[in-house]
């Protein structure tokens, strides 16, 4: 050994052995881990966007004027990828409902009152007044059954100037003359109760008539 020469100390001699503590492996960069799992992320957050988006709005549409991401691929390349946003939910305009046009209410037209319909009054037809038998004779007034005062008028028709005869028992009969009409009048005096008086023309008993007449008294 020149002289001069240091002696290394026993650390820092090589004998050819190396210790394994000395072997030390070099870290791995973690950059890239870092980047990868920030990619992940975001990848994630643009799914969870894009599902909520079609939930609550429908397919997204591509924003046009939205600015590309930066998202790198499986080699670690960055590469831009366009941001999706979802289109906004248009609310359609409310539809005017239009008013309906009230319809007039129609007015009833007032029944018309019909006018009472005048009852006319018959005009009795006047009574044919009786004519002259052809044979006999007739008593007009007074009716049969009559109740009469004591002195009454009986009057009659007959054959124009025809005799008329009523009949007195046990007396003289009275006689009345008909006018050219035929009409004749016999005034007559009652007892009281009633009368049964007989009348004919002439002496001619088929021609017979009987009046019978009631006198209080």
């Amino acid at each position: 050994m020149a002289e001069g020469d240091e002696i290394p100390p026993p650390e820092q001699r090589h004998t050819g052995v190396v210790r394994r503590s000395d072997l030390t492996r070099p870290k791995p960069s973690r950059a890239r881990h870092d980047w990868l799992a920030l990619v992940a992320v975001g990848i994630l957050m643009v799914i969870v966007l894009v599902v909520v988006a079609n939930f609550f709005g429908g397919n997204p549409t591509a924003d046009p004027s939205s600015s590309p991401t930066l998202v790198a691929n499986a080699s670690g390349t960055p590469t831009l990828k366009p941001t999706y946003s979802a289109e906004p939910t248009r609310t359609p305009a409310p539809t005017p409902t239009p008013s309906p046009t009230p319809s007039p209410t129609p007015t009833p037209s007032p029944t018309p009152t019909p006018s009472p319909t005048p009852t006319s009054t018959p005009t009795p037809s006047p009574t044919p007044a009786p004519t002259a038998p052809s044979a006999g004779l007739i008593i007009l007034e007074p009716a049969e059954g009559s109740t009469v005062d004591r002195v009454l008028t009986v009057s009659g028709l007959t054959q124009p100037g025809a005799i008329i005869t009523r009949v007195k028992p046990f007396w003289f009969d009275d006689h009345v003359t008909a006018d050219a009409a035929g009409h004749w009048a016999l005034e007559v005096e009652l007892n009281i109760g009633w009368n049964a008086i007989e009348f004919r023309v002439a002496n001619d008993p088929a021609t017979q008539v009987i009046l019978n007449l009631y006198y209080p008294g």
